[in-house]
C-alpha cells in the first residue's frame, strides 16, 4: 500500500505540471507545448543533458502526434515546419540550441493553432 504522503506528493507533482503553462483564459496548455517550452528554457540555460532528455521524453512522440493532427486537419505546410524544427532539435549535438529550440516552439505553436487551438500560449 502507497502512504498518504506519497500519493499526496505525487498528486500535487501532477497538478503543478499541468499549469506551467497557461492561456490568457486559464486553461492549461497542451502538454506538448509545455515540453517544448522546457526544452527551450534548458536550452537558453545551458543544460544540453536535461534539454535533450526532456525532448525525447516528454515532446517526440507528442510532436509526431501533432504533426499527424494537423496534417489530417489540412495544414501540411505547419505539419512539415513542425517535423523539419524537430528534426533540428532532434539532431542537435551535444544538445539543442537556444535557437533550434525556439523555432520548435514557435513551430509547436503554429501546429497547435493549425489544429483549431485559438490561443496556444507563450511559453513563460
Amino acid at each position: 500500500m502507497i502512504p498518504r504522503l506519497v500519493l499526496l506528493g505525487a498528486s500535487a507533482l501532477a497538478v503543478l505540471a499541468v499549469v506551467v503553462v497557461t492561456r490568457s483564459d486559464g486553461r492549461p496548455a497542451p502538454s506538448v507545448l509545455v515540453a517544448v517550452c522546457d526544452v527551450a528554457r534548458a536550452a537558453r540555460e545551458g543544460d544540453h543533458d536535461r534539454a535533450r532528455a526532456v525532448f525525447f521524453d516528454d515532446a517526440h512522440e507528442p510532436l509526431h502526434q501533432l504533426a499527424t493532427t494537423a496534417t489530417g486537419g489540412g495544414d501540411r505546410g505547419a505539419a512539415a515546419r513542425l517535423l523539419e524544427a524537430k528534426n533540428v532539435v532532434e539532431s542537435a549535438e551535444p544538445g539543442p540550441t537556444p535557437v533550434a529550440a525556439d523555432d520548435l516552439v514557435d513551430a509547436t505553436r503554429a501546429a497547435l493553432a493549425a489544429t483549431g487551438d485559438p490561443s496556444p500560449p507563450p511559453c513563460p
